[in-house]
């Protein structure tokens, strides 16, 4: 278990169906480097927030354990339509911009006079498995939403190979001691985001992601901040800007980090800026299968590329050049 300190529905399965070949080849250029979290930034929706407030269950890849509850989602989005209470930067339980884009999630980690209070976890899959035995860095963003009464002291982050279940009490019997990073909260205020960091070294095969208060509801390490408008005395805090890569990655690894995409809905065109200065052979998108949608000649500075025809969803970008491919993913929507 590694204990860091502070420092400044049932999920879409595509992901598990890819080929056997494909997912060892995107194992090896993914996992070095990129984030292996799926949707970090919460922003990526599967259903529209067309004609109502954006819902928890409509965002891609997260969910929630069985047994448990699904935390809160806030969008910009919403305030639009006329749901502020789901909106950002303000929203019910108080008033914070997202680190990065337009949504983030709202967890509650204590609720003083609830009896038999729900535990609410937020849990994703990963991109890919983890490799046995190499040691992986973790962070998130948090901020102490305005409403909260109270504060607890730690956020705890657990991998396992399966989607978990929280029945019978596992989370706080088991979670609580097998969960390979511990996040410090104290410090974290509602003036700002705080950034909390952690690493471990995986056992191998871990595919999902849990975070939340596993010391349970009923007993956590609280402090009192005193009586606020909210109906209800809680812990509540603002979570964003998910990362999980290898804490060490090669040389030529990091120029993989270089590659950038900008996307634009209303012309559905695909850019691709910051390649490496490099004699590249060529730039191909592939579908999630692994299966070439379209190729460019490699060229200095960017690409751009037509996706018009392409239906939404994830898709690899890879840079080929002398044997060597720097890969990203993206979303087209």
């Amino acid at each position: 278990m590694c204990r860091a300190a502070l420092t400044s529905r049932e999920p879409r399965m595509w992901w598990k169906c890819l080929p056997l070949a494909f997912g060892l080849s995107l194992s090896a250029h993914l996992a070095h480097g990129q984030n292996l979290i799926l949707n970090p930034g919460f922003e990526e929706l599967e259903v529209p927030c067309v004609g109502g407030p954006a819902t928890f269950s409509s965002l891609q890849a997260w969910t929630h354990p069985v047994c448990s509850e699904n935390v809160s989602f806030a969008h910009a989005c919403s305030a639009a339509l006329g749901f502020p209470t789901h909106g950002t930067p303000a929203n019910l339980i108080g008033y914070q911009e997202p680190v990065d884009g337009l949504g983030y999630v709202a967890m509650y980690t204590y609720d003083r006079y609830s009896t038999f209070p729900p535990s609410y976890y937020l849990t994703g899959p990963l991109l890919v498995p983890l490799d046995g035995g190499t040691e992986y860095c973790f962070s998130l963003h948090v901020s102490l939403a305005d409403q909260s009464a109270y504060r607890t002291s730690y956020l705890h982050v657990i991998f396992t190979e399966e989607l978990p279940n929280s029945c019978n009490g596992v989370d706080t019997l088991v979670w609580v001691h097998d969960a390979q990073v511990v996040l410090n909260t104290t410090d974290a205020d509602t003036s700002s985001w705080s950034l909390l960091s952690g690493s471990f070294v995986a056992a191998g095969g871990e595919s999902y992601l849990t975070i939340g208060n596993f010391v349970g509801m009923l007993d956590p390490d609280t402090m009192y901040f005193g009586p606020t408008t909210f109906p209800a005395q809680r812990a509540m805090y603002y979570i964003d800007a998910l990362e999980l890569r290898p804490c060490v990655v090669a040389v030529e690894e990091y120029e993989e980090m270089t590659l950038r995409t900008t996307y634009d809905p209303g012309s559905r065109s695909l850019s691709i800026i910051g390649l490496p200065k490099t004699n590249w052979n060529r730039v191909v998108l592939l579908d999630m299968a692994g299966r070439m949608v379209t190729s460019h000649p490699g060229r200095l500075g960017s690409v751009q590329i037509d996706v018009s025809g392409l239906s939404a969803g994830f898709y690899i970008i890879q840079a080929v050049a002398a044997g060597k491919q720097y890969s990203t993913r993206v979303a087209i929507f």
